[in-house]
């Protein structure tokens, strides 16, 4: 892969640079939270698009459907 001036004079940064470290400890504590931010928007998401009843504990709903789903299928 070709060197470009930027990857350069960031390597040489990393290399010279006696804040380095925390520079990148630093960056990645940002890609982290970037990472979390997006997790928490994909599964606030999904809970919107399936929204649960309130009325019954999730148990409680897991069991009415099993359930109903069994008297179906004892017929």
């Amino acid at each position: 892969m070709e060197r470009t001036p930027h990857r350069q004079a960031r390597e040489d940064f990393d290399r010279t640079c006696p804040v380095a470290p925390a520079v990148r400890h630093i960056e990645r504590s940002r890609e982290f939270l970037d990472l979390v931010t997006a997790f928490r928007s994909f599964v606030a998401g999904r809970w919107r698009g399936h929204p649960r009843r309130t009325d019954r504990p999730l148990f409680a709903q897991a069991a009415a459907h099993r359930s109903r789903s069994t008297a179906v299928h004892r017929g």
